[in-house]
């Protein structure tokens, strides 16, 4: 009787070892296949750069931008600013410059005998076109290419270049359809000056030069 009551509990505690054991292994298998392996450090990539990990995406950020909080863009990956240029690039103003050599030559002798250096209206006009400052603002306005300064329109090339796009800004389409004359009154009279009887002496004077 008593032999039997101790096997029986020593069958007991078998079971219950076994029970135990069995569990222990079943919860480690489940931690190893749930638990992620840590994040590795940062490692030092020398003077003022530490590497970031896959998961951060950027490859390189100076130590310095990431102390300060400061947004960095990577080295490998560089943003492209695209900024629309205002007005007519250079190289379209230098085509319709050519198309209108002939009138600009023209325009030129009656202003001045195409002397850079001439002077007229008490100081207000310089140049070979007898610029005045606000034609020339006018004309930068509307074509920044252009750049310079008032006093540039001494020179020839330049001044042709601001001439053009005056031209351009109030009447380009005359340009394409050859209206001479009423490039002519804009350059003396204003943008406008196409319609003012004053203007058409000047026409009249330009003309002749074109004709001889």
């Amino acid at each position: 009787m008593m032999t039997h009551m101790v096997n029986r509990i020593l069958s007991y505690l078998y079971s219950a070892m076994l029970a135990l054991i069995f569990g222990l292994v079943f919860a480690l298998v489940c931690t190893s296949c749930t638990q992620q392996a840590p994040k590795p450090k940062p490692a030092s990539l020398g003077k003022g750069g530490v590497y970031m990990s896959q998961e951060d995406r950027d490859p390189y950020v100076p130590a310095h931008k990431i102390d300060r909080g400061v947004s960095f863009v990577p080295q490998d990956r560089p943003t492209v600013t695209m900024v629309a240029q205002k007005g007519p690039s250079l190289a379209m103003i230098d085509r319709y410059r050519e198309q209108l050599a002939d009138l600009l030559n023209a325009i030129g002798v009656v202003e001045s005998l195409n002397k850079d250096d001439a002077v007229g209206d008490g100081g207000k006009a310089i140049g070979r076109f007898q610029i005045w400052e606000v034609y020339h603002r006018d004309a930068l306005e509307y074509a920044p290419a252009i750049g310079g300064q008032y006093s540039d329109v001494t020179l020839r090339v330049y001044a042709e270049r601001v001439v053009v796009a005056y031209m351009m800004r109030y009447a380009e389409d005359s340009i394409t359809a050859g209206r001479w004359d009423i490039l002519a009154r804009i350059h003396n009279g204003g943008p406008r000056g196409y319609l003012k009887r004053a203007t058409l002496k000047y026409w009249e004077k330009v003309q002749e030069v074109l004709e001889n």
